[in-house]
């Protein structure tokens, strides 16, 4: 089935113009080129790719959410161990399609990362590959929490199935127990190290499965969806005592990573940034200082009360500030005062 998948693609190389220092120019992706990539996320796949180079030693990264597999094409480019998730069987098979192109090797599953005491199978279409899909919406939804009209469709408040694919099958999709997986582990080389997340929402419910490794863990760039966690029975203060947890735990701070502005952030500017070099907010600024910016400029750092304002503040006004944005939690960049708290 991957053999045919991957004759059907198109292959297109992606030419970054030197953003990424760590990356070659041309990328070659059979499917799916994530062109997006270039335009809002430049700083999360410098931060990533930042990451696996700057460890003393290999590691295993994690790409949660891999949809068509770009950050484990470039962990794998890297020479990192990759360890790529997607809970739509169509992404696998991109997934697989791309690193086949590009000539690299990653272990890649299909499900969704989920607690120990999670048992419940999904049913997923096998005929696309969503970029808004989650466990709580099985063909897409909107970061403001409207489904889109595939997943109304399938969970039956829609009846216009006339318009779906006649050749779609709903699969069934297993939990995968990853963190109690990936620690009981032997076929893994390194320690895990470099974690990205972008699941939609289902983000908390990610990082609590992953807690048996969390003490490995240095670095974990994080697509917040604040207003979308209560879909995955999450709640603002659950959410927030995980991040805590974590970031308690790993001594973490936070470094925002704004979608790039294209009238400012040049190439140069991009593969110029350092998240340790951004301008660190102590708990005492105003509340109105802990938002999404725009730009690469408007990157900010800060402890655990900086993010729980943050959270909120997205959380109150995401007509202003964004439906969703994307954090790095990191522990190598000094102290700044010690851990704070609530």
């Amino acid at each position: 089935m991957t053999e045919q998948i991957c004759e059907q693609g198109r292959a297109i190389h992606m030419r970054q113009d030197g953003r990424w220092p760590h990356l070659p120019s041309r990328i070659l992706f059979s499917h799916g080129m994530p062109s997006h990539l270039m335009y809002i996320e430049p700083l999360s796949v410098h931060a990533y790719t930042s990451a696996i180079v700057s460890a003393r030693r290999q590691v295993t990264a994690l790409d949660i959410g891999s949809n068509v597999g770009a950050y484990a094409v470039f962990a794998a480019l890297l020479h990192a161990q990759v360890v790529a998730v997607d809970m739509q069987p169509r992404c696998v098979e991109m997934i697989r399609c791309n690193l086949k192109a590009n000539k690299l090797v990653a272990d890649v599953k299909l499900g969704y990362v989920a607690r120990d005491n999670v048992s419940e199978l999904i049913k997923v279409p096998d005929d696309d590959c969503t970029t808004m899909a989650s466990p709580t919406a099985v063909a897409g939804r909107y970061p403001h929490g409207l489904m889109q009209r595939k997943s109304r469709i399938i969970y039956g408040t829609d009846n216009r199935t006339h318009i779906l694919s006649p050749h779609m099958r709903l699969l069934p999709v297993p939990p995968l127990h990853f963190g109690a997986f990936l620690l009981a582990s032997k076929q893994l080389r390194a320690p895990v190290k470099v974690v990205k997340i972008d699941t939609e929402g289902y983000e908390i419910a990610v990082l609590a499965a992953l807690r048996p490794i969390w003490g490995t863990l240095d670095q974990v760039i994080l697509e917040l969806q604040p207003r979308s966690w209560h879909y995955a029975n999450v709640t603002q203060a659950q959410g927030l005592r995980t991040l805590h947890e974590l970031m308690r735990s790993r001594r973490f701070q936070v470094v925002t990573m704004p979608h790039a502005n294209p009238r400012e952030d040049t190439a140069r500017a991009i593969a110029n940034w350092t998240a340790c070099k951004v301008p660190f907010l102590p708990d005492t600024h105003p509340r109105a200082e802990f938002v999404p910016g725009k730009g690469i400029r408007s990157s900010r750092r800060f402890h655990f009360r900086g993010l729980a304002q943050y959270v909120s503040n997205v959380y109150n006004n995401p007509s202003a500030h964004g439906w969703f944005s994307e954090i790095l939690l990191t522990n190598i960049c000094g102290d700044h005062g010690g851990d704070s708290d609530l």
